[in-house]
Formats: structure tokens, C-alpha cells, sequence
């Protein structure tokens, strides 16, 4: 989900503290057409994590494993049973950028940031989500006119409810508000919500390793 970054989930807090966790993530895309009437597209996913930290998350034939103290992530085709590793790539090379932006590009860089408003992180509180105490979080963004097609300032609204005791979000929101060149307003948004949570004593180890008999391919890349 974009613009995400701009909160912290994990709330810093060490793999061995983990209790393991099993949910049902609902991932929801909403587009408002000008005239009000909502455009909505749903996702399901299970997502595991033990107490090491490591995570898998299943979906349409395919899951994804992540695990933070190797540094890898695993993508099974379960249909085709290929096992994909890649190692991930620490600290700032993450985020940086393939080719270094020219000066004219620095320049309208700087001068976006410059107009870009980034309002302080609101606290929201707890309430109990499906279960869940969780602790809510409201950060919002206003682009500048003609970052992304916008004739006026580009509002985003991203809000994060979560767990401070089993360290996940329980329900992540994104909402971009906007008006084109064309006249029309665009609203879009971005909901995940982890639903049916549990915390079992122990999850089978296999989950979170390459199945026997997979094809094992390593891609030679960072994520």
C-alpha cells in the first residue's frame, strides 16, 4: 500500500518477543467515480508469523516468506512448485534510487518538498478491533498541484490501528483526495484489515521452509 512508510508498524519491538500469530488479511481497493458512486475490489490473504519474526503470506496458488535474521524472502509457486529466493537488501540501498537524479531533477525535487505538507503523526487513542486493543495513529500528506495530474493540492490521509501487544496492524487506511485536470475529483482508498487473529503456542516449522520435491531458483536479486 502506498504512502504506508510514513508510519512505523513494528513499533521497534525484538523478534524474540514475538507471540506467533495467524490472521485472515482483506485487502479492499475503493475508487469514488466523480459522481459518488464506489468502484471496490477485495483480496484475502493468510498471513503466519512465528515467534522469530518470520512471516507467510498465502494467495491465489502463491505465498511469500520473509525472514528478517536471514535476510531473505521466498516466493513458492505452489502450482508449479518453484521455490524463488532473493536476499534482501539492508539499510538506505533499499531505497535508493537506480540512476542518480540529474540537477534539473534535484531542483524540482527540492522545490515539491518544499511545498509538500507533512502535518505531525495524530494519536487516535485504542479501541478494540475485532478483538483486538489496538492503538491508532493518523498521518496526512498534501502534495502540491501537478504531482500526479492534480490541478489542486493532493490530499493523503494514511491511519494505522495497532496491536502493541502482538506487534501487527490490525487495520491499515490509505485515502488519496484529488481533483484533476479534467474537473472530476478522484477519491481512492487503500484499506488492509487482519481479521479472525489468533495466537497459537506454536506454528509448524515447515510453513515458513521451501516444500520438498520445489524447484529452487535464487533470483540473485534484493527486494
Amino acid at each position: 500500500m502506498r504512502h504506508l512508510a510514513l508510519i512505523l508498524f513494528s513499533g521497534g519491538c525484538a523478534f524474540a518477543q514475538l507471540a506467533p500469530v495467524t490472521a485472515t488479511v482483506v485487502s479492499t481497493e475503493e475508487r469514488f467515480l466523480p459522481d459518488g458512486t464506489p468502484k471496490a475490489t477485495t483480496t484475502t490473504q493468510q498471513y503466519y508469523r512465528d515467534a522469530a519474526g518470520r512471516t507467510r503470506t498465502d494467495s491465489d496458488g502463491r505465498a511469500e516468506i520473509v525472514d528478517p535474521v536471514k535476510g531473505t524472502t521466498i516466493t513458492l509457486d505452489l502450482k508449479s512448485q518453484i521455490a524463488t529466493v532473493s536476499a534482501q537488501t539492508a539499510g538506505a540501498a533499499t531505497t535508493a534510487p537506480a540512476t542518480q537524479p540529474t540537477a534539473t531533477t534535484a531542483t524540482t525535487v527540492a522545490a515539491r518538498r518544499v511545498a509538500t505538507i507533512q502535518k505531525p503523526t495524530q494519536k487516535l487513542g485504542s479501541q478494540t478491533i475485532d478483538g483486538v486493543t489496538a492503538s491508532g495513529f493518523r498521518s496526512e500528506l498534501i502534495m502540491p498541484p501537478g504531482s500526479g495530474g492534480n490541478i489542486q493540492p493532493k490530499r493523503i490521509i494514511n491511519e494505522l490501528w495497532r496491536s502493541d501487544t502482538l506487534h501487527i496492524p490490525v487495520r491499515i487506511s490509505t485515502t488519496e483526495s484529488d481533483i484533476l485536470a479534467s474537473g472530476d475529483r478522484m477519491t481512492r482508498r487503500l484499506t488492509r484489515a487482519y481479521q479472525n487473529i489468533s495466537t497459537p503456542a506454536t506454528l509448524d516449522p515447515s510453513l515458513f521452509a521451501v516444500p520438498s520435491g520445489f524447484q529452487l531458483v535464487n533470483s540473485g536479486k534484493g527486494n
